[in-house]
C-alpha cells in the first residue's frame, strides 16, 4: 500500500489510517491516488473524534493508537486535510447510529 494498490472504482480502508502518522498516511493515500481511476471513490471507515473535546468512544483508540502504533485517531477535518495533501477531495463524513465509526467518503482531485 506505501507502492502500489490495484486500479478499482472503490477503494474502502477500515480502521487502516488510523495505524500511520500522517506522513505515512499521506503515502497511503497519495499511492491510491495515483492507481486509482479518475471517477474512483474512496471510503475510509474510522473512530472519528468530534472537533470539540467533547468525550467520545474514538479517545480510547487515540490512546491505543499512540501507544502501539505511529497513528491516532483523528477529526473530520484532519482527516479531509490528510485527503487533500494526497490528491483527494473530502465529500462528506456520515456517522453511524451510535455515533461511533464515521465513514470520510472522497473522490480523486
Amino acid at each position: 500500500m506505501f507502492e502500489a494498490v490495484p486500479s478499482a472504482d472503490v477503494y474502502f480502508l477500515k480502521h487502516i489510517i488510523h495505524d500511520w502518522s500522517d506522513t505515512q498516511a499521506i503515502q497511503i493515500l497519495t499511492t491510491i491516488r495515483e492507481h486509482a481511476p479518475d471517477d474512483a471513490q474512496l471510503v475510509l471507515l474510522e473512530h472519528v473524534l468530534p472537533e470539540s473535546n467533547s468525550s467520545h468512544f474514538g479517545a480510547l483508540y487515540d490512546i491505543q493508537m499512540i501507544v502501539w502504533t505511529t497513528g491516532r485517531e483523528r477529526t473530520p477535518d484532519e482527516y479531509a486535510s490528510l485527503l487533500e495533501q494526497s490528491g483527494w477531495e473530502h465529500n462528506e463524513t456520515t456517522f453511524g447510529k451510535n455515533n461511533l465509526l464515521g465513514a470520510i467518503k472522497a473522490t480523486p482531485t
